[in-house]
């Protein structure tokens, strides 16, 4: 693979890399970027960081899209951080998220978890994320995949049922208001699921199902 086109729009040549997100851009990849560009076109921002960028796919789209006048990326795979450092107009680091989660003010937070749901959202340093007060902050969520088989657990830790992805959301924005003051307030969705939260408690969030092109 020389490249990736990311959501028809924009070719992204790929060095040779074998870590990292590399393995998975034959997968859902392509859709994960679509879900990204529901949640983020149309915002205005003059700085963003990364704290999981892969070879650059979101990287590709805030730059074509939000032009921030800062960008900054962070990810733990040496292979990635070099293909970032492909990528004009933003500073590749090598890090890894729950040290570097928090540690760069930007108005836009992006945290592509590589898995994450209500169960292990708490793992995470949003504490310092949060103390930055980022006006978005989107983060990706796995649990959709297996939301039936799962649904128990998550009843559980959200002391509600949970029935509906619906419901999970609701859950979800509910958990990260009462701890951290940020609610979602836009969904997209296919197999995995991005959420876009800003400060403040949300009426509801907008859920949008993002099919194969």
């Amino acid at each position: 693979m020389n490249s990736v086109s990311i959501c028809n729009k924009w070719e992204l040549p790929l060095l040779d890399g074998k870590g990292g997100h590399y393995r998975y851009l034959d997968t859902a990849s392509r859709r994960n970027a679509e879900c990204f560009l529901e949640l983020v076109d149309g915002l205005r921002v003059a700085s963003a960081v990364e704290y999981f960028g892969g070879v650059g796919i979101f990287s590709t789209i805030i730059q074509q899209v939000l032009h921030p006048f800062q960008h900054y990326v962070f990810d733990v795979d040496p292979d990635c951080v070099a293909q970032l450092r492909t990528i004009r107009g933003l500073q590749a680091t090598h890090g890894d998220a729950h040290e570097t989660m928090g540690t760069l003010q930007a108005e836009l937070v992006v945290c592509d978890f590589a898995t994450c749901t209500l169960r292990t959202v708490d793992e995470w340093p949003w504490s310092r994320v949060v103390a930055q007060r980022p006006r978005y902050i989107v983060a990706s969520d796995t649990a959709i995949r297996r939301l039936g088989l799962h649904r128990s657990i998550y009843s559980r830790l959200a002391s509600q049922n949970i029935h509906t992805f619906s419901d999970y959301v609701n859950a979800y924005s509910r958990h990260m208001w009462t701890r951290h003051g940020y609610s979602i307030t836009r969904v997209a969705h296919h197999v995995y699921s991005y959420f876009l939260l800003e400060p403040g408690l949300s009426p509801g969030a907008t859920i949008t199902k993002v099919t194969a092109k």
